[in-house]
């Protein structure tokens, strides 16, 4: 029985990202439709997941309850692309998982909720990454949990929240992403986490070197992951690639936040409008981000449907271009692939450098 449920998880979202991904490559969806698409279907794909490893789990161990005996809750939070609505092709899920207290379940083979929900955990992971005849449907990444992968696989919202009053700026970083994506749907307890993770995320005290332990992670992500060459251009970690923007982004939020409240947002491309908007960098800057971040992402969202795989890599030889450029030119995309990546990446640099090192706004 499961292994038909597996099955049709896998055939479902391997259909709908087929279809979303014939709608963007004919401009039948824009950039944004086609990332919220994406995203969505993660949503219901996980949701799904939990439903039924659930309903497995409490017919051995019971329901989960809180020291009050009420059900306990719980919540699945997306990270990073996912967690920013930002979802490309072959993209992992970034995932923590959060309950919301102590306690037991009510049935014959009792357990703690903490025992109960990491058993629960494991086998949504399993349930989604475990390969069948039909492939699998995603890879789960759970490292940006409390502690990393020290740190226990589910976390109760208390211990969140104390735990976050002490972790470092690069934590805080991660968490302006996180959202609730799945998990409990009662609607109070839902928003009260999506309410601790902006809490988590901006409130405590930001260090005068902000800057500089921001650039000094981007330049680690750089040096130890991009593996750039002339002919190799890492359209993530690489010189003026997508982090270069992402990080910068995150540097004003957080620290421009209390000032402009409205820089609470996971999406990339809304916080560069509110940055714009607020004048905290020039509106040619901001505008030209956003820009570069639509395209350097439109080309590795073609690459990843061109090679069917993760990747981020580009080989700039011509051979391997051809293909990409014909695609990119049905999107109204720019030719001479290499020259434009270079000078978009040289001035995304550019501005990234002035504003993460000659910080006059400070």
């Amino acid at each position: 029985h499961q292994e038909e449920e597996l099955d049709a998880i896998r055939r479902f979202k391997h259909t709908q990202t087929f279809l979303i991904g014939c709608a963007e490559l004919d401009c039948f969806l824009e950039y944004n439709q086609a990332r919220q698409g994406l995203t969505i279907l993660a949503e219901i794909v996980l949701q799904k997941a939990h439903e039924i490893c659930f309903r497995d789990l409490i017919q051995r161990h019971g329901i989960p309850r809180d020291e009050n005996r009420k059900p306990a809750k719980f919540s699945i939070v997306g990270m990073g692309k996912l967690g920013g609505k930002e979802l490309t092709y072959h993209s992992d899920l970034d995932l923590i998982f959060l309950y919301s207290g102590v306690g037991e379940t009510d049935g014959q083979l009792q357990v703690s909720n903490q025992i109960f929900y990491a058993k629960l955990i494991q086998r949504i992971i399993s349930f989604l990454s475990s390969v069948t005849s039909c492939g699998y449907a995603y890879k789960l990444d759970t490292r940006l949990r409390p502690s990393g992968n020290a740190g226990v696989l589910v976390t109760t919202i208390s211990s969140f929240a104390a735990y976050h009053q002490q972790s470092k700026p690069w934590e805080h970083q991660a968490l302006i992403k996180a959202r609730v994506v799945g998990g409990d749907i009662d609607e109070k307890w839902r928003k009260s986490v999506d309410k601790l993770l902006i809490k988590s995320a901006y409130n405590w005290k930001i260090p005068d070197d902000l800057h500089r332990q921001i650039a000094h992670l981007r330049g680690r992500k750089e040096n130890e992951l991009s593996g750039e060459t002339f002919q190799h251009n890492n359209l993530k970690e690489g010189k003026g690639g997508l982090l270069d923007i992402e990080f910068l982004t995150q540097y004003l939020q957080l620290k421009f936040v209390q000032k402009f409240p409205n820089l609470r947002t996971t999406e990339t491309l809304k916080a560069l409008e509110v940055i714009r908007n607020e004048g905290l960098i020039s509106s040619d800057e901001a505008s030209f981000l956003q820009e570069a971040y639509r395209w350097i992402r439109q080309i590795e969202t073609t690459l990843r449907l061109l090679f069917d795989q993760s990747v981020s890599s580009l080989n700039l030889n011509k051979s391997q271009t051809v293909h990409l450029e014909t695609l990119l030119r049905c999107q109204g995309q720019f030719d001479n692939l290499p020259s434009t990546l270079r000078k978009t990446s040289d001035k995304v640099r550019l501005i990234y450098e002035q504003i993460m090192k000659v910080d006059k706004r400070a």
